[in-house]
């Protein structure tokens, strides 16, 4: 198996869509759009978006994903938020999520970030041991942040810092 973490061309949006709407299928409380929601984007958005997206892929089949929003305006360019982290089912417990946000966290030191934070569902313990065991902490908890199926699930927000 190997493992590869790099970015995709525009052209190659259906694959980001694919894995996008599948994430939502199968971990819809850890994300902030709805499979209804994203399912109707037009081509031109998910061509758009998928500039902030790395995907690990694995024999020519993209397995996971991972997105870096950097902040704007010079009060905030020096951090990023983590987004859209996802692994398929079959590829979880390999590394492949460690892999994805280790490039994100090697990637924002070269950009001249320093601190990359992070919404993730109280709910996502699996989640949330991965993201500790590569330094994020626990800064806060939103109540209620995210309401799936009429149901409410609080999320943590945690944060990494370069260290010095």
């Amino acid at each position: 198996m190997l493992l590869k973490v790099t970015q995709l061309s525009p052209d190659d949006w259906k694959l980001f869509r694919d894995i996008r709407l599948e994430a939502l299928q199968e971990d819809p409380a850890a994300f902030a759009g709805t499979y209804a929601e994203e399912a109707i984007i037009k081509e031109e958005l998910w061509r758009d978006h998928i500039k902030n997206m790395w995907f690990a892929v694995i024999d020519n089949q993209v397995v996971g994903m991972a997105g870096l929003l950097r902040d704007t305006g010079s009060a905030g360019n020096h951090r990023a938020q983590l987004v859209s982290c996802y692994v398929k089912l079959s590829f979880r417990s390999q590394g492949i999520g460690k892999a994805l946000v280790r490039h994100l966290q090697e990637y924002a030191v070269t950009q001249g970030l320093r601190e990359i934070y992070l919404h993730v569902t109280s709910t996502q313990e699996k989640a949330i041991k991965l993201y500790e065991a590569l330094g994020f902490h626990k800064v806060g908890l939103l109540k209620e942040h995210t309401k799936v199926n009429g149901q409410y699930f609080d999320s943590y927000i945690m944060e990494w810092h370069m260290r010095e």
